[in-house]
C-alpha cells in the first residue's frame, strides 16, 4: 500500500508548535533595497508572501529580516530587526543514495 503524506499540513503542525517558543527567521531581506524582499543565498526577488495585517511596517531604525509571528495560527510574516535573537528555520538539501536492483 502506498501512502501520501499532506506535507503542508505537518509542515503547518510542526511550525504551530514551534512558535510558541518565540519567533522563527524564515529568510527574506530588504537589506539591499527597501521594500524588495530577496531569498536567502539565491538573492532571488521573493514572490510569495504572507504578511501579517500592516506588515511589514519597518519600525524604528528599520527592520529588514522576515519572522513569523509567534502563537499566529496563520504564521504570518513579521519584518523585524534582523539583531533580533530568533531560532532560524533552516532549509537543507538531503541526498539520499539510492540502490537499484
Amino acid at each position: 500500500m502506498f501512502m501520501c503524506v499532506n506535507e503542508k499540513y505537518i509542515f503547518r503542525y510542526f511550525l504551530s508548535d514551534l512558535i510558541r517558543t518565540g519567533q522563527l527567521w524564515i529568510g527574506g531581506t530588504d537589506l539591499l533595497q527597501e521594500g524588495i524582499f530577496l531569498a536567502p543565498n539565491s538573492l532571488e526577488t521573493l514572490t510569495y508572501f504572507n504578511w501579517a495585517p500592516g506588515q511589514p511596517d519597518n519600525i524604528g531604525t528599520g527592520q529588514h529580516c522576515v519572522s513569523i509571528f509567534k502563537d499566529d495560527a496563520m504564521l504570518r510574516w513579521d519584518d523585524n530587526n534582523c539583531d533580533v535573537k530568533n531560532w532560524p528555520l533552516c532549509q537543507r538539501c538531503v541526498y539520499l543514495s539510492v540502490q537499484l536492483s
